[in-house]
């Protein structure tokens, strides 16, 4: 009776043992390789970087002003201080696109240089299908509150046009054309995981309609579904 009593005793132990050692050898967040923070160079020119911020962001840009003006910005700064109001309507879309671009660098500087990333290594159109509903560029009145769910499964019109290149993709959605552009991969809201920055370069079809958007997304772990962190 004592060894049937100590033979069980000692099974329950043996498979506690078990269980914490399985505990303690799971991978964890901080355990699993990390990656590097990266921005695309398609988009970002890297002599244009001077001292890792964005004000130190340099670029060329000359618009017309609603006065007639001719106004060129060379930095973030004045691009920011200059202030959208005083920008003609057909230079807007060009001065928008500068805007997103010191909005990605200042984002991108401010975020941990290393991180955890549960995304997939390509940027295609399977991965562009399971981002939410809402990442879709917002057209003035149109509500994103009622989206839900995988953006192919809300938009049944999701249709993909072409793979423009490893980090473009081209599809016709709710009859726009919109071309999901990744920005930049990095840890933005230092939670120790990997988020991306997709940019949204659309106009409607038929129609004079265009623009740009952009939406920061995040995925908790191999197997959950993309997340939005932040948008325009």
């Amino acid at each position: 009776m004592m060894n049937l009593k100590y033979s069980a005793t000692s099974s329950v132990l043996a498979l506690c043992a078990l269980c914490l050692s399985a505990c303690q050898h799971a991978p964890t967040v901080n355990e699993q390789a990390k990656q590097t923070r990266w921005i695309n160079p398609d988009v970002f020119d890297a002599s244009k970087h001077t001292d890792g911020s964005s004000y130190s962001f340099e670029f060329d840009m000359t618009f017309t002003a609603v006065n007639g003006e001719n106004v060129t910005v060379t930095n973030c700064l004045e691009l920011a201080l200059f202030g959208e109001d005083r920008v003609s309507a057909p230079e807007y879309i060009y001065w928008q696109s500068i805007k997103i671009d010191c909005e990605v660098v200042e984002r991108f500087y401010l975020s941990s240089e290393n991180a955890v990333s549960f995304w997939p290594k390509s940027f295609d159109y399977e991965l562009i299908k399971q981002f939410p509903a809402t990442a879709i560029p917002h057209l003035g009145g149109q509500a994103l509150d009622g989206r839900t769910g995988t953006l192919s499964a809300y938009d049944t019109s999701l249709k993909f046009v072409e793979k423009k290149n490893d980090n473009q993709i081209h599809v016709e959605v709710d009859n726009m054309d919109v071309y999901y552009v990744q920005v930049a991969r990095a840890d933005f809201n230092r939670d120790g995981i990997q988020d991306i920055f997709v940019r949204m370069d659309w106009y409607v079809k038929d129609a004079f309609g265009k623009g740009i958007d952009w939406v920061v997304l995040t995925k908790l772990s191999p197997d959950a579904a993309p997340m939005v962190l932040w948008r325009k």
